[in-house]
This record gives C-alpha cells, structure tokens and sequence, in this order.
C-alpha cells in the first residue's frame, strides 16, 4: 500500500485493482472502503512532507 502511494505522487494512477479486475463492481461492502475513503488525503500529506524546494531559478 505504501508503495502504491509513494507511486501515485510520481504521476501514477491510485486505482482500485478490485474494481479495476472486475473483482468488485462497486465499493459498497468492500472491506477496505474505510481506507479507500482516506486515502486521497494521505497521498496529499504525504507529497506536501515530502516535497521541498531545492533552487529558484529566474529567466531574466
């Protein structure tokens, strides 16, 4: 799970497998709901820990 966060910062889908297989053909009931709901905040706290500024540049 972890690496599929760190992936989706790099341009990279956060995608459902489950829904994306065809396993599941909706959400609702789906055990891992609970963090699926949340887990777009965790990429965003993530990329904001985690992004940091290294140079400015000026095209002048």
């Amino acid at each position: 799970m972890a690496l599929a966060i760190r992936n989706s910062t790099f341009n990279d889908d956060l995608k459902c497998s489950l829904l994306e297989y065809e396993i599941l053909d909706k959400c609702q009931g789906c055990s891992l709901k609970c963090i699926c709901d949340r887990i777009e905040q965790v990429v965003e706290d993530y990329m904001e820990k985690t992004t940091e500024v290294v140079n400015n540049f000026s095209f002048e």
